[in-house]
């Protein structure tokens, strides 16, 4: 777990990105594919572009990383807006500059992530249980459809239920339906205290009891991770926030230590899973964690977050029977997001191209699972 290992990261500066250097560009750019009858993808830095599902090379990529800054800041109203190629970690230097934050969190290589990129793959995190969920943070947002027209949704407000909420539509989308600009966002007063709590290792049973009994019975947690480790151990990790006294009484627990406290602690982001050839994504019933468990290799890594929200890098082949065994998927949840198993989802996902063009390529609306290249490619949408 690092608070910045954005050294890890190299800026992508693939060589047939477009990188549009205004609004204007960017509406030809888009007319032109509508034109053509191309699809594009909208990127922003491009460091996640070999996540999820794969997106064909004949699909052409716009950067909107130009399209940058802090547009809109009203500290007392709680709300700024943001264009989406701002790198996350510009954005909360100017907000927590006026002691304001965005309860979504922590992002890693937040100094090579833009706000839009953020938003258009709403990866798992440790507080997106609660109120952090990057969902729940849009209030508005300003875009382009696949014609190079622009629209808007939601407003400035954070009580706002004007029109169907296209914002929820864009977290999570990959950019399939169409390219934001500038997104409006709901922020919260940082915390007083904070403090990152980790125990010892130990077995993943017996982690995974730990977890469970945290969960019912330590108040006041932005975030109870069950952190697995590649030997084949796990420990448990929880952040506390609130008033100083109170901080401090709930990171007095037996079996654990105070690994971080304050800002570092608040942005103390999940150790990248970069380096395995298979990074699983999805949700899984919390009761079911021993079950869930079962099918993991030793040599996995990752976490499962408070309501089972999970990430794991598997440096092997799939795990015997994952994507077909029934039991398993009896330990998932449903997915989120749209995809193609029935009738009435293709006709929702053919009425969404039809509003909105379809030069966006549609396969981006899911970030479930990350391989490389390979003529054979294991998929788990769960």
């Amino acid at each position: 777990m690092h608070a910045d290992a954005s050294e890890r990261i190299v800026p992508l500066e693939p060589r047939d990105h477009l990188v549009v250097e205004g609004e204007h560009e960017l509406a030809e750019f888009l007319r032109d594919c509508d034109a053509r009858g191309a699809a594009c993808l909208p990127v922003g830095f491009a460091s996640r572009e070999g996540f999820g599902a794969p997106v064909d090379d004949s699909v052409r990529r716009v950067s909107l990383r130009q399209l940058s800054g802090v547009s809109r800041f009203a500290p007392d109203d709680l709300t700024c807006g943001v264009r989406v190629g701002t790198r996350w970690s510009d954005l909360l230097a100017t907000i927590e500059a006026e002691g304001l934050t965005v309860e979504s969190g922590p992002i890693h290589a937040a100094a090579h992530r833009s706000v839009g990129g953020v938003f258009a793959e709403a990866p798992p995190n440790p507080r997106g249980h609660d109120r952090g969920a990057l969902r729940s943070q849009i209030i508005g947002l300003r875009a382009m459809d696949g014609k190079g027209a622009e629209f808007r949704s939601g407003g400035r407000v954070v009580k706002n239920v004007a029109g169907y909420d296209l914002c929820k539509l864009f977290v999570g989308s990959g950019g399939a339906y169409f390219a934001a600009l500038e997104l409006e966002l709901r922020l919260v007063a940082l915390p007083q205290a904070i403090a990152c709590c980790r125990s010892k290792p130990m077995t993943r049973s017996d982690a995974s009891a730990l977890w469970l009994e945290l969960r019912r019975t330590l108040p006041d947690t932005r975030s109870i991770d069950l952190v697995m480790k590649s030997e084949g151990s796990a420990c448990v990790e929880f952040v506390v926030t609130g008033a100083p006294a109170l901080v401090t009484a709930r990171a007095k627990h037996d079996a654990f230590e105070v690994i971080a406290d304050g800002k570092r602690a608040w942005h103390l982001a999940p150790e990248p899973l970069d380096a395995e050839p298979l990074v699983m994504r999805g949700r899984m019933r919390p009761s079911r964690i021993a079950d869930f468990l079962k099918w993991m290799p030793l040599e996995a890594r990752g976490r499962v977050h408070f309501q089972g929200a999970f990430s794991v890098g598997i440096d092997s082949n799939v795990p015997p029977g994952l994507e077909t065994d029934v039991g398993f998927a009896r330990v998932l949840r449903g997915p989120r997001g749209m995809l193609r198993t029935t009738l009435v989802d293709a006709a929702i996902e053919t009425r969404l191209f039809g509003v909105f063009g379809t030069c966006f390529a549609p396969s981006r609306i899911s970030f479930d699972t990350s391989t490389p290249p390979a003529t054979t490619r294991a998929s788990n949408h769960g």
